[in-house]
């Protein structure tokens, strides 16, 4: 099945990001933005991410920053799960988690629990640490799959192009 870039089906009222140094700065990493989101007070960030409708995730690309000490590391994806926050986080079972061994300015990931990603309305990411920098910074994301609506057989025999 080919991906689509899906991210603009993202609900960007409903997105949030906590940790983030300036308020507003995550949907900048959807637009190719030059100024990248980075974190406060430490290398955490808890990004939410709420689509219009039902997805299917296959893929994420994340596009680094230029200084490798920052990049995050390792990054923990949640499906479904909403209201999530430091308190709370560490206790919640991730459904996939990505280890970055190497820095390269663009990484594109495939997901690995691809029936863990079917019927997604949230996708919560937890950048749970980078590569010893003092804030962590991502400069774009771009999320890869389908809408539900498109894997439906029907709407397949329908002529549905999603």
């Amino acid at each position: 099945m080919e991906s689509n870039d899906i991210t603009d089906i993202l609900d960007k009222s409903g997105c949030y990001c906590l940790n983030e140094k300036t308020h507003g700065m995550l949907l900048n990493i959807f637009d190719n933005h030059s100024t990248p989101l980075e974190s406060e007070v430490d290398g955490q960030l808890i990004l939410q991410l709420t689509f219009r409708e039902q997805v299917t995730i296959s893929q994420l690309e994340f596009f680094m920053c230029d200084e490798e000490s920052k990049c995050p590391k390792t990054i923990k994806l949640y499906a479904n799960k909403t209201n999530l926050d430091f308190s709370n986080i560490e206790d919640e079972q991730y459904t996939e988690q990505i280890k970055l061994t190497k820095i390269i300015s663009d990484i594109k990931i495939k997901l690995t629990r691809t029936t863990a990603w079917h019927s997604t309305n949230t996708l919560t990411l937890f950048i749970d640490s980078n590569n010893g920098g003092y804030t962590t910074e991502i400069k774009q994301l771009k999320i890869y799959g389908k809408k539900l609506e498109c894997l439906n057989v029907n709407n397949i025999s329908k002529g549905c192009c999603c």
